[in-house]
């Protein structure tokens, strides 16, 4: 395991709050190493005061999930519970309100949570059951059957 020391980092900080303010924010304090997932694995410790800093492999940025290895699973994993849920509420409400309504509340409620992070992760091989959700969208929408292709529709 590699050590760092990184009272140098702190130093001024801590002049500038009280110990008490200082304690709580170390204790709040985590890092993330990234790595790949094949090759070999550096171990880093960082520590502080003779405090470890605590290490975290998978952590919410921004609304993203992220793990160590920027796998995209976990993000995916979570977007599609949300997603899900947009498809059961956009199913219920369908009989009260017309398509124009419906759509308005497509791009307000389903795709605003479905761009989250997929610029960066839209590569991923996890990517494919958003894309099948967001199908499933449409069809609830237009009210089309599963027979038909909806990528004449996904410009609503």
């Amino acid at each position: 395991m590699t050590k760092f020391i990184v009272g140098e980092i702190f130093c001024d900080f801590s002049k500038a709050i009280d110990c008490f303010i200082h304690d709580i924010l170390l204790s709040k304090l985590n890092f993330m190493q990234f790595t790949i997932k094949t090759g070999p694995q550096i171990g880093l410790d960082f520590s502080y005061a003779n405090k470890l800093i605590s290490k975290f492999y998978d952590t919410t940025f921004l609304g993203m999930y992220v793990d160590s290895t920027l796998s995209w699973k976990n993000h995916v994993e979570q977007i599609t519970h949300k997603l899900s849920a947009a498809c059961y509420a956009m199913r219920s409400v369908k009989s009260f309100m017309s398509q124009e309504t419906l759509t308005m509340v497509y791009y307000a409620y389903f795709q605003s949570i479905m761009n989250c992070g997929l610029i960066f992760g839209g590569k991923s091989s996890h990517s494919a059951l958003i894309f099948k959700i967001q199908k499933r969208m449409i069809r609830i929408i237009t009210g089309c059957d599963i027979e038909t292709q909806v990528e004449i529709y996904l410009r609503i």
